[in-house]
């Protein structure tokens, strides 16, 4: 399949082996977990063009072929176990370029190891595996990325920029038509269910839908019809082999989560569409002012074309070329090859800076549940709603009317002052009143993104949303250390790029207080926990927040503070109360610098609240003491009302209180 694709690398083997194996200012050293094509056509050439990293051993099943690349890649360890390359200490990151039947069992033996890994798509047998291994590595500490190359080309990074700057207007459509002219004999695993999980819908469509989600946010749900033209029954030297019991042609209709529709095809059989092994690639987005086109054989260049006129090539702005910093240099090589070897330069950058590469195994995963819905539809001839599990990246969803939330009734408003197409960031999501506040802002349509440093509590809201019988609203979570400036930059910069920059309300409800919190024993690292995680967390999100706020005309911020922050209280103790304090005075200082910009911002400071920050006591409450004080739905009850005040209408300063306690302070 690749050896068709057209190069001019001409580069020889001794220049090759050197460049794999720098002997100065190697940062990532790398393990290859498969070498065929795949390896050789995109990720070799990545590590050999990147002089950070070097390839230090090879695994394959294969001991004749581990041979033959040993001596065409230089001098690296080679094994057929892919356990052992695992363990070595020279290993860094692992690539994995295996059949798909094995891309999970290996990419969580080496999330278990601590290896960064990079895995060729699709990432399992369907999409529960991949869902699986999101989870994992979304719970690890390691750089995941699933190798979607499509989104490296130039031309659809450009295109991302446009339809993102407004320069398209409203987006309405997208068209997707991806044809290549393979051979008509067997494509070997990769046309067996047990070992490919499906056809051209895992192996080329699967591509599709990312790089359309990509640029258009979620697809919420779709028409899928797959199909077998030929049985693939001999092999390439004319010997037969058992059939193919996979698809070979896909064709779906979508709708977008934010109402843009979408048609897809792709065949690997059709006729005249070689063109030196590239095939025929066309992604159209149409908008209310103007039309934009990716070629995958042009990828220097856009189509782009306004009403009235007609399409016209249009060439990429340099900055889109290359990553900047990449020595990779857009005028050699052959356009519609070389920008596949980004995707490590992005893999490698995402190691040495200490963030999360993209696209990850969260996005890896959601293109697979697409299309699983839409071999799911293809078989029952209905249209599928696209599920939008736990590990789903930030989603930007059309809502319905509200409903209960668990036992809480939501405030009932007119329609036109509901939540709907609202997009809400909560840090400290998981519990008390961040818990509360997301169940009640969703069951009143806001898609809700919960942040938290751990995912299980976060997952539990997802599952007390969904099962309640709200059917509308959204909750994503989302792991972050809100203590964490690149933490908290890396999740907004998530959020921000798959709604489309907007978040209108942010409720910092992230906070914590500690057991020895009397002045006398309490420790220069506890005081700086709370600061760090009360006053900074809040501060962090604020800084990722506000640009984007004054940019869509005026938000919404709440900082959930506290009744301690008024006074000393030594029951709260000095570190809690200094921190809550700080919070207020950087919440009406905000206020006062950014109300002409429409920046509305509220102190909120509840009494007691039956959360579980009450745990953290030296001497806990008692379980009368607890239903006596403010519970976290009361507080999200006033939130709501907050929230769904009019621009002209705010709220700098909130204080509630249990009634028992009306005339403490």
């Amino acid at each position: 399949m690749f050896s068709q694709l057209v190069t001019d690398d001409k580069e020889s083997p001794e220049a090759l082996q050197q460049a794999l194996h720098p002997t100065e200012g190697v940062k990532v050293r790398i393990g290859l977990i498969g070498i065929g094509a795949v390896a050789d056509f995109h990720h070799i050439p990545g590590i050999r063009i990147d002089p950070r990293a070097a390839l230090t051993a090879i695994c394959d099943p294969d001991a004749t072929l581990l041979e033959k690349r040993t001596k065409e890649w230089g001098p690296v360890f080679s094994t057929t176990s892919y356990e052992e390359l695992i363990k070595r200490e020279d290993v860094d990151a692992i690539i994995i370029a295996t059949p798909n039947l094995l891309h999970v069992d290996i990419a969580i033996a080496g999330i278990k190891a601590g290896k960064h890994v990079m895995c060729e798509k699709p990432l399992g047998l369907n999409s529960a595996e991949a869902l699986k291994l999101a989870e994992v590595a979304q719970s690890s500490d390691v750089v995941n990325m699933t190798a979607f190359t499509y989104r490296f080309a130039p031309s659809m990074k450009y295109l991302k920029t446009l339809i993102d700057d407004g320069k398209l207007g409203q987006i309405r459509h997208f068209r997707s038509q991806r044809f290549l002219d393979w051979a008509e004999s067997s494509w070997g695993w990769r046309q067996y269910k047990k070992t490919a999980g499906a056809g051209n819908t895992y192996d080329m469509m699967i591509h599709r839908i990312d790089f359309a989600q990509y640029l258009l946010g979620p697809i919420a749900s779709v028409s899928g019809k797959i199909k077998q033209f030929v049985p693939r029954d001999k092999t390439p030297q004319g010997a037969a082999c058992p059939p193919s019991d996979v698809d070979d042609w896909t064709a779906v209709i979508v709708d977008f989560a934010n109402g843009a529709t979408g048609v897809f095809e792709g065949s690997t059989l059709m006729k005249g569409h070689h063109n030196d092994g590239f095939g025929f690639e066309w992604a159209e987005v149409n908008g209310s002012e103007a039309t934009a086109v990716y070629q995958l054989r042009d990828p220097y260049n856009i189509m782009f074309g306004k009403h009235g006129g007609s399409l016209e090539k249009v060439p990429v702005p340099p900055e889109f070329l290359v990553p900047a910093g990449s020595p990779r240099k857009p005028e050699e090589g052959v356009p519609s090859t070389v920008f596949r070897y980004d995707q490590l330069y992005e893999f490698v950058s995402a190691i040495v800076e200490k963030r999360q590469a993209q696209p990850n195994f969260t996005a890896g995963a959601m293109a697979q549940v697409v299309a699983d819905a839409v071999i799911e539809s293809s078989e029952s001839r209905k249209w599928i709603d696209v599920p939008q599990p736990a590990t789903a990246e930030p989603t930007k969803v059309e809502t319905a009317q509200p409903t209960k939330v668990e036992t809480a009734q939501p405030t009932k408003v007119e329609e036109e002052k509901k939540l709907n197409r609202k997009v809400v960031v909560i840090t400290g999501g998981g519990t008390g009143i961040g818990r509360a506040t997301a169940l009640t802002f969703a069951a009143n349509g806001a898609t809700v993104f919960v942040l938290g440093r751990r995912l299980e509590p976060l997952n539990e809201v997802v599952n007390a949303h969904t099962s309640s019988g709200v059917t509308c609203g959204k909750i994503i979570p989302l792991s972050c250390d809100v203590s964490s400036p690149e933490a908290v930059k890396k999740t907004f910069d998530e959020i921000k790029s798959t709604c489309d920059g907007k978040i209108h309300i942010l409720i910092n409800s992230a906070g914590v207080n500690i057991t020895d919190r009397q002045f006398d024993v309490l420790t220069y690292q506890n005081y700086q926990t709370l600061m760090k995680i009360n006053l900074d967390g809040a501060f962090n999100a604020i800084h990722e927040t506000l640009p984007n706020m004054k940019s869509q005309g005026g938000g919404l911020i709440v900082n959930v503070s506290s009744i301690a922050s008024f006074r000393g209280l030594p029951l709260a103790g000095a570190g809690y109360c200094a921190s809550k304090a700080a919070l207020n005075a950087l919440g009406s200082t905000l206020a006062a610098e950014q109300w002409q910009s429409n920046i509305r911002v509220c102190n909120f400071c509840p009494g007691e609240v039956n959360t579980p920050i009450i745990d953290q006591r030296a001497v806990p409450p008692t379980p009368e003491a607890r239903e006596a004080m403010l519970q976290p739905q009361d507080c999200a009850d006033v939130l709501l009302t907050v929230a769904l005040l009019p621009p002209r209408a705010t709220v700098p300063e909130l204080v509630l209180k249990p009634t028992v306690q009306q005339f403490w302070m």
